[in-house]
Order: C-alpha cells, then structure tokens, then sequence
C-alpha cells in the first residue's frame, strides 16, 4: 500500500511539471515587450516581442468584451468600453503610454496595469454622460 501512494504521489508531481504555472508578470516585463514595439508600425509587426504584445493586449479586450458580455461588468462602472472603430494597435499604444506615465507601479501585475490603462484610455460613458 505504502508504495502504492508513493508511485501516485510521484506520478501526480511528474505530472505538475505539464501543468501551466503563471507567475505575475510585471508591468515593467510587458512595457520591454510592448514599448519599443509601439514606436515602430504595428499594423505590421515584424518581431516576435511585437506579435506578442499585440496578442496580449487584444487578449486582455477579449477578456473584459465576454465578460461584459456576460453581464459580468456594470458599463457605468467597470471594465471598459473599446469602441468599434479602436484598433488593438490604438490600444497597445495606450497601454504603453499608461506604464510610461506611471514608472513607480511597473512592479505590480501587467494585467492589472493594462487593465487601468484600458479604463482610461476607453471609459464606459453611461446615459447622461456620467460614468
């Protein structure tokens, strides 16, 4: 029995090596990706660092569109509100400038940063004109 449970434990942390394991990445790691990828065209991304920033970016708007989507975000708010005419370019280049104007929080999550630079750059506008 005893090596019955030592073969499971050892294939189940065999097994976590095939697990996806995701450390926050900082703000500070995706504005080396993303900043100077933003000073070149990115309508026509030519390095791997630009693709990925792209991908990333568009990914975060996925993300917030399903989840208002769902009805998981209040438009007054939460989340944030790309408009049809945005570009993920326009958004990547918001990101940036948003990590740029706040140099002493690149420390903190990426996402979470990418997430207010967003909100920022794409608020939600409720009737009335408040948000």
């Amino acid at each position: 029995m005893t090596t019955l449970v030592m073969l499971w434990a050892a294939l189940a942390a065999g097994g976590q090596g095939d697990s996806i394991v995701r450390r926050p990445e900082t703000g500070r790691e995706w504005l080396g990706r993303c900043g100077a990828a933003v000073r070149i065209d990115l309508a026509r991304p030519t390095e791997d660092a630009d693709i990925a920033c792209l991908a990333w970016v568009e990914g975060l708007i996925d993300i917030n569109e399903i989840y208002r989507g769902l009805g998981a975000l209040e438009k007054t708010s939460e989340g944030f509100c790309t408009p049809a005419s945005a570009t993920v370019e326009e958004a990547a280049r918001a990101v940036v400038q948003y990590f740029e104007a706040h140099p002493d929080a690149l420390h903190f999550s990426a996402r979470i940063l990418a997430y207010m630079a967003l909100r920022q750059a794409f608020p939600c506008i409720a009737v009335g004109g408040r948000q």
